[in-house]
């Protein structure tokens, strides 16, 4: 409830733009769920863009349009969820990233 409540409170203003970071940590099924019908629903109806650090490749997988890859403070790869699905889902899309510790900067 207390995430609910934080997210609610971020978006009382109507922002265009919002960071998340580990958006989901410690819910369960049920209130991941929520949050993310929330996401969803505040960018198709509004336009809000949410910028989402997380560790949870299946969540960002059903939540995201595009993945940004960053290594060490670094952008290493900008993709859309498509580009990513087709290539095995993100798991495996970020390990063939990182794989090359030279990493290509964007």
């Amino acid at each position: 409830m207390k995430q609910k409540l934080r997210l609610a409170l971020a978006l009382i203003s109507d922002p265009k733009f919002v960071i998340l970071d580990e958006h989901t940590n410690g819910l369960d099924i049920e209130g991941m769920v929520s949050i993310r019908e929330i996401i969803i629903k505040e960018n198709k109806e509004k336009g809000t863009t949410f910028f989402i650090s997380s560790y949870l490749a299946h969540e960002l997988e059903v939540i995201c349009n595009k993945i940004a890859i960053m290594k060490k403070g670094h952008l290493l790869k900008v993709a859309s969820i498509e580009e990513v699905l087709k290539s095995g889902g993100l798991e495996s899309y970020f390990m063939k990233v990182i794989g090359n510790d030279e990493g290509e900067l964007l």
